[in-house]
């Protein structure tokens, strides 16, 4: 087989390299000689789960050839060094203080990744700095988002042949999401109280995988805390809503405007390997002298980050 010139190709940035599938058709050869290519999109979200790790990779590749016999590298600007256009109010340049830029670069002003001999692959890691990243406003995941922390990154150099230049940035938007996001199934007891005494108890349950409808959904809200949905179908918390934060001071309860208001009952757990809690509160309507006393019982099913669908299983196998 007659063997192109080196190419370089920015890859999908990866949260770690266990979590990255990389596409290797670009070794097809039948792509055009002397181009350097993104393989994949050139704009990224990377959420960045609280409690697993502030940091991501990006990587670049190379291609070409059937074998990698040298080490190489490949040169990039990051940041302030990267331009947005004067017009582009969604994008908002991450400060390069948010992150690990001074020790990327150096003295060079460059980032600089290798690719190893007998691999195509190479990286840099980016770690942000979880106080000054975590207490700005456009670094929480939300669905209403408009504004976006963004890392631009560009090719400069290579000690490979070519760049193409027309596809050498990318941008990345950089959020996070609360280590509880996710969607829960439940068993909740849940214990009516008139003027002290009580006057019913209810269980309800779902363990099993239906709709997001009959789940539990909490969402972020902050870097400790999510948005407590209880399950549209559940027969006695329908649409219950309230804050709940998990910390290092334990598990605590917020009321949320125009909501029931709910207290702690009782102790309350979250079990971090498995991602599961089993909570004790109260809540009272408003003009409703009834109060409920619940034992939540919430499994964690599964969570949705940049797309993919990160499930009990597939969390506890990384």
């Amino acid at each position: 087989m007659k063997l192109y010139k080196l190419i370089i190709v920015l890859i999908a940035i990866a949260l770690n390299a266990a979590s990255c599938a990389y596409d290797d058709s670009y070794l097809d050869a039948k792509l055009p000689k002397n181009m350097a290519y993104f393989a994949s999109l050139k704009e990224y979200h990377r959420t960045l789960v609280v409690g697993e790790g502030l940091r991501f990779k990006i990587g670049a590749a190379m291609a070409g050839e059937l074998n990698n016999n040298a080490d190489r590298t490949v040169d990039f600007k990051l940041g302030s060094a990267v331009a947005f256009p004067v017009t582009d109010l969604v994008h908002v340049a991450l400060p390069t203080d948010y992150y690990n830029y001074a020790a990327l670069t150096g003295t060079t002003s460059k980032v600089q990744a290798i690719i190893p001999k007998g691999s195509f692959i190479g990286y840099f890691t980016v770690v942000m700095d979880s106080v000054k990243f975590l207490n700005n406003p456009l670094a929480m995941l939300s669905t209403t988002q408009t504004q976006f922390l963004t890392l631009p990154v560009k090719i400069v150099s290579t000690s490979l042949d070519s760049v193409n230049l027309a596809n050498d940035s990318i941008t990345v938007k950089v959020r996070y999401m609360a280590g509880t996001d996710g969607y829960y199934l439940y068993k909740n007891t849940i214990t009516k109280k008139l003027n002290g005494n009580t006057v019913g108890t209810t269980i309800t349950e779902n363990y099993a995988s239906e709709s997001d409808e009959q789940a539990w959904r909490l969402t972020t809200a902050g870097p400790f805390t999510v948005e407590v949905l209880s399950a549209i179908g559940e027969k006695t918390t329908s649409g219950l809503k309230f804050n709940l934060t998990v910390d290092n001071s334990g598990i605590s309860y917020q009321s949320i405007a125009g909501q029931p208001v709910v207290d702690a009952s009782g102790p309350s757990v979250y079990d971090r390997k498995t991602r599961d809690f089993n909570l004790n509160y109260t809540y009272k309507k408003s003009g409703n002298d009834t109060i409920y006393n619940v034992n939540s019982n919430l499994i964690f099913r599964n969570r949705m980050r940049d797309g993919i669908n990160e499930s009990r299983d597939y969390l506890n196998k990384l």
